[in-house]
């Protein structure tokens, strides 16, 4: 039999141990609270409160528990509600309840995004609807005759059931076309982003809060592959001359993007269509501290 206070595993070490590992817990829950502070105040903007709030991250940290139980390849049994429960502190009753009701519709006003962002992106990509240099090429709303490619056809053919005057006032509401005088129409963002307080909005706000936390936590977790994030220094901005620097910022950053879109398309294309794909993207932002 093996002698544990030989091995330095005293009681008093142990205990230690484990209160190490627990004030390790508290100060990762307290950080991460921070992070959910703007949500939290957006919660209270909508009136969703606490209790609705926790059912979610119930149920958010049971489907993530029971991913990541089944992608344990060394565990023989599959993810039971027992071994969710224990594994996220939720009661196995209440494992059992969220992972047997099915998930209700969600948002089809969603659903209509993703039509739009559908339509952007093939007008980033679709030969038809691109210059000989491979970018978006400003489209009649209508085709005269002999000509083919037109916004009309666009909309036809990635948001059927759309009508051409629905699908141009959705877009501009979201800021991704710009209507020119002449009846063109020119894209100004391969990305839909719901305008407003809506629930599409809110939506598209939770995939992009997503996707840069996703990036955050694998550099932290895998620093020998790390995904791009970087930024510029904090500088002190002229309040006077603020709007002048944001507007600066977005020019060079939607060309910057535009360069970058436009070799990644080239990239998509030549790729052979049997090799197994993963979906690569970008997103650039500024943000503002006001004065203490």
């Amino acid at each position: 039999m093996t002698n544990k206070r030989s091995e330095g595993l005293q009681p008093g070490a142990a205990r230690g141990e484990r209160s190490r590992v627990s004030n390790q817990r508290q100060s990762a829950a307290v950080a991460f609270g921070a992070a959910l502070g703007p949500v939290v105040d957006l919660c209270l903007e909508r009136g969703i409160t606490s209790p609705e709030m926790e059912r979610v991250l119930r149920a958010v940290f049971v489907d993530r528990a029971a991913r990541l139980l089944s992608q344990d390849r060394s565990r023989a049994r599959s993810a039971n509600d027992l071994r969710i429960g224990l594994m996220t502190g939720v009661h196995r009753n209440f494992v059992r309840e969220i992972r047997t009701t099915k998930p209700r519709v969600q948002l089809e006003k969603v659903q209509q995004r993703h039509r739009g962002a559908a339509l952007l992106q093939a007008w980033a990509s679709d030969w038809q609807f691109l210059t000989a240099t491979g970018q978006p090429r400003d489209l009649p709303v209508r085709a005269s005759e002999g000509e083919s490619p037109s916004f009309e056809k666009l909309v036809r053919q990635y948001m059927s059931g759309v009508s051409t005057g629905t699908a141009i006032a959705e877009l501009r509401r979201w800021g991704a076309i710009r209507l020119l005088p002449d009846e063109q129409v020119r894209l100004r963002s391969r990305t839909s982003r719901p305008l407003g307080m809506t629930e599409a909005s809110i939506a598209s706000l939770s995939e992009q809060v997503r996707d840069l936390t996703s990036t955050l936590l694998h550099n932290l977790k895998t620093p020998e592959d790390q995904r791009f994030c970087d930024g510029v220094p904090e500088v002190g901005i002229d309040v006077q001359r603020l709007a002048l620097v944001k507007q600066m910022i977005a020019k060079r950053a939607r060309h910057f993007l535009d360069a970058l879109a436009a070799e990644l398309n080239d990239e998509a294309m030549t790729s052979s269509r049997k090799a197994q794909k993963v979906k690569v993207g970008l997103t650039i932002y500024s943000y503002e501290k006001a004065p203490p």
